[in-house]
């Protein structure tokens, strides 16, 4: 079974949720968000199979972990899973900007945790968790950022995971996701 931590369980995590829920049958989704509303909101449509307390836990669960909150509390969240996050955890984010984050995450996270930034390329008019949709990533490209020095094995880890929503992966640097979304 493939332990997956979700920090931020609005539209985007929601969605992710429901999607890896919904496509596969080895994964386990443990929730985190500071709303308890939406936590229980999660766990009752089946966006998560548990909810954790604290982020601290949740973190402390990291085999794959997603951060979507906004931007500026992905860049919070790295902090503190820099201190919890087991060695050979996989962090990536749902992040509509790259350089910043990825930045924040070279600087913070210790060895042998891997961050590898993501951008799913799909969205909906409405926010929150009850605007979540299993289907959100069907056919989306999904951008992921990897280092250079990111370990093959625990790119292709991310990559299934994100296949498993239905999206497609495109491999890009933060420089290149960045310049192409400001123009589109």
């Amino acid at each position: 079974m493939r332990k997956v931590v979700i920090v931020g369980l609005g539209l985007m995590g929601g969605s992710l949720g429901l999607a890896l829920r919904c496509r596969t049958e080895d994964v386990y989704v443990i929730g985190y968000d500071t709303s308890p509303e939406v936590c229980q909101e999660a766990l009752s449509l089946g966006a998560v199979d548990q909810i954790a307390s604290t982020a601290a836990e949740a973190f402390s669960f990291g085999e794959v972990v997603f951060l979507a909150p906004p931007i500026r509390g992905i860049m919070e969240y790295l902090t503190v899973a820099a201190q919890y996050c087991p060695p050979g955890s996989v962090i990536s984010d749902l992040g509509s900007t790259k350089e910043q984050i990825v930045e924040t995450a070279r600087r913070v996270l210790p060895p042998g945790v891997t961050f590898i930034g993501g951008h799913p390329m799909a969205g909906k008019e409405r926010s929150g968790i009850t605007a979540a949709s299993p289907h959100l990533f069907e056919n989306a490209a999904y951008i992921l950022t990897p280092f250079t020095d990111c370990p093959k094995e625990n790119l292709t880890r991310l990559q299934a995971l994100v296949e498993d929503t239905g999206a497609f992966p495109v491999i890009l640097s933060p420089q290149d996701h960045d310049l192409i979304v400001s123009v589109v």
